[in-house]
């Protein structure tokens, strides 16, 4: 697992399973969308993620701390449709609600999803938010609270 291997490269496993924190985990689609990003041309990606320069392993530290939300469990049963707002890992201010719809687009009707927003805007500049959908919600760890994200349009770092 790719998020995995980050993870321990970037050194956040005690983040990442701080007791009482929440951990949104970006799909591998969504990481292998933002190396093709990163680079284009894939004779020039490194053969293996240790082989990451140090500033792209730097650059990877922060956008996993984009994903936790230290000292707080965000359970789905305690969102609302209204925004709620938390303070990642990485000092960005971030924030959950919940639409209800169904398959036809039908608002308040069907099921129940987790949408997380991330600010984007640099420092001083008005709130710019960036959204996932949270594909699978709730599940429960020995320290904390995790939450699969959607990969089908969310690129691994919010780009």
């Amino acid at each position: 697992d790719t998020l995995t291997r980050l993870i321990k490269i970037t050194g956040l496993e005690s983040a990442v399973n701080e007791k009482g924190s929440t951990f949104l985990a970006p799909r591998d689609f969504s990481i292998h969308n933002y190396f093709k990003l990163l680079y284009p041309d894939p004779a020039n990606m490194p053969a293996t993620l240790d082989a990451l320069p140090q500033s792209e392993k730097d650059r990877i530290t922060e956008i996993i701390k984009y994903y936790i939300i230290p000292k707080n469990e965000i359970m789905s049963a305690g969102l609302a449709t209204t925004y709620s707002y938390v303070t990642t890992s990485a000092g960005n201010k971030a924030r959950f609600n919940v639409v209800t719809t169904d398959y036809l687009g039908n608002i308040n009707l069907g099921a129940r999803f987790v949408n997380y927003s991330l600010n984007i805007a640099p420092a001083g500049s008005a709130e710019q938010y960036k959204t996932v959908s949270v594909a699978t919600s709730d599940l429960r760890s020995t320290t904390g609270v995790l939450h699969l994200l959607s990969s089908d349009a969310h690129i691994f770092g919010f780009n």
